[in-house]
């Protein structure tokens, strides 16, 4: 159902038939996403030598997201997933994991090409017959996602925040120059519920969700995360 922010599409319209191939090609693009995310979540648990295990819990729940929220913005929120970790891959420092990142932005491009197309066709769905016809949820993008995008990304600031200044303090009231494990776990936490946090606020802005300023503070406050998490990277 359009919401009275959303704006018509300035494309023309599409034809009954090349809108039931979009629905269909949103869903199939959203289904494979999802099972592709979950086993490569998998894999950075059961690899947490080599992988990381917060990182795989985040591609999980992305994945297993994917089943309820059967709409467009998802594909925003795996552009952003998968360019995050492009980055991750480019702070490295090694020529395998910086080539693996170019590939990561190639694909994070592709998605969101496909968005646009993907989302003028979901806005077309303008009665709830429509939307049950087509197999998307859409409606429940636009309910949660701006609120979601602002408790998780505010969430991740003052966590990330949190597990910093506890290291800090840590690290002078002690004779350890290392501060505990579960410290850097929950930074790393605090880090992938940055990216959710930010996911979501720019897919709500992208899609035309109501509650703007909420979600805008949402993706705000992700990617202060991020950012902190990119300079302290730099610096130690």
């Amino acid at each position: 159902m359009t919401t009275e922010t959303e704006q018509t599409p300035l494309h023309p319209p599409h034809s009954s038939e090349e809108l039931v191939n979009l629905h269909e090609a949103t869903k199939k693009e959203i289904r494979s996403w999802s099972f592709t995310l979950i086993i490569l979540g998998a894999l950075h648990i059961f690899a947490t030598g080599l992988l990381s295990a917060p990182w795989g819990v985040l591609l999980i729940v992305v994945g297993l997201a994917s089943f309820y929220f059967r709409s467009a913005a998802m594909l925003v929120v795996y552009a952003v997933t998968i360019a995050w970790a492009g980055i991750s891959n480019l702070t490295s420092g090694e020529w395998v994991w910086i080539a693996f990142a170019v590939i990561q932005w190639y694909f994070s491009f592709r998605i969101l090409r496909r968005f646009s197309g993907y989302r003028r066709a979901e806005k077309a769905l303008e009665a709830p017959s429509d939307v049950n016809a087509s197999g998307l949820t859409p409606q429940r993008s636009a309910k949660v996602f701006p609120w979601a995008g602002f408790l998780l990304g505010v969430f991740s600031f003052l966590a990330f925040i949190g597990a910093f200044g506890s290291a800090i303090v840590y690290v002078i009231i002690s004779t350890s120059e290392t501060p505990p494990g579960f410290l850097s776990l929950v930074e790393r936490l605090a880090v992938s519920t940055g990216v959710l946090g930010f996911a979501l606020g720019l897919a709500s802005l992208l899609c035309g969700y109501r509650f703007r300023i909420v979600a805008i503070l949402g993706m705000v406050a992700g990617l202060l995360t991020l950012a902190s998490e990119i300079v302290l990277g730099l610096i130690f």
